[in-house]
């Protein structure tokens, strides 16, 4: 069971001494202190990774300015449901790292009681094991555990309405592109490559169009091009492992 936060806003206290003229980086982890302050019920602990690279200079400051109001007038609520509120704190906290930074992502150590079992979590959202499954690969969190409960209980907030589980699915993808290794590219571009040579009968780019001399003659250009680049990069990025 959640137990309820009381109306006793601890974050506020760290909200006004922060010197907000100060490194962005900085400014970050007193504004996720903040947040396990207010939330300690729920989260234990906020942490980025080994990875993080932190920006040397910040240029979209309105968007820093503009998130910077959002996640404060978050953390000094005390209004709004304390699992909705952690929800959409977090959604901003997670911008700002994400705007921030040019590397890395956060890990949110949550409370047991906070985090619920996946049948909690499909009645919660009326939906089946298999959509489940298919929104955790679009950006539904989930714990990395092997205990039952794997599921913080703010996803039902997200994926309950269209918009907030667009905004989820934008910023998972944004830092799924942003943190992809060399390995991640190249795997990708190896199944793309596998798709496009199952549609022609296992047959290699070079077999499909050894006799073309005119790509643009083609009653599909465009496929000849995108299967052209999808080997290019991947030849580029071989070729750049063989050299190192």
């Amino acid at each position: 069971m959640i137990i309820e936060e009381g109306k006793i806003n601890s974050a506020a206290l760290i909200l006004d001494n922060i010197d907000y003229e100060k490194d962005p980086a900085f400014v970050f982890l007193m504004l996720a202190h903040a947040t396990e302050m207010k939330h300690h019920r729920f989260v234990r602990k906020i942490l980025h990774t080994e990875d993080t690279v932190f920006k040397r200079k910040m240029n979209a400051l309105d968007e820093y300015k503009n998130l910077l109001v959002s996640l404060s007038e978050a953390l000094r609520d005390t209004a709004m449901h304390p699992v909705e509120n952690l929800a959409v704190t977090k959604y901003f906290l997670d911008s700002l790292f994400l705007l921030i930074s040019d590397k890395g992502s956060l890990k949110y150590d949550y409370q047991h009681d906070y985090l619920y079992s996946s049948n909690m979590i499909c009645n919660g959202l009326k939906i089946s094991k298999a959509t489940l499954s298919r929104y955790v690969n679009l950006g539904l969190e989930v714990v990395d555990t092997n205990k039952h409960n794997r599921y913080p209980a703010h996803v039902i907030f997200y994926w309950k309405e269209s918009l907030w589980s667009s905004r989820i699915q934008a910023i998972f993808q944004a830092f799924k592109i942003r943190n992809r290794t060399r390995l991640d590219i190249i795997k990708e571009l190896e199944e793309e490559k596998r798709t496009y040579e199952k549609s022609h009968g296992n047959k290699s780019f070079y077999e499909v169009y050894a006799q073309v001399k005119n790509p643009d003659e083609l009653e599909d250009p465009e496929k000849y091009y995108d299967w052209k680049d999808i080997m290019d990069e991947l030849e580029e990025l071989t070729n750049e492992d063989q050299s190192e």
